[in-house]
């Protein structure tokens, strides 16, 4: 029986994370869905 205690490691050129500008845009992307469907509901609900 071979268990590892310790998780693989990854290759260094691996990234950990999203770069940051990526990420910004996919949050201020999120946002801008976020806010065009509230004034599109609160349109909608004002009749």
């Amino acid at each position: 029986m071979n268990a590892r205690s310790e998780p693989a490691e990854a290759g260094p050129d691996a990234p950990a994370r999203p770069p940051l500008v990526r990420e910004l845009l996919l949050v201020a992307g999120l946002f801008l869905v976020y806010k065009f469907g509230r004034r599109l509901a609160t349109g909608h609900t004002a009749e």
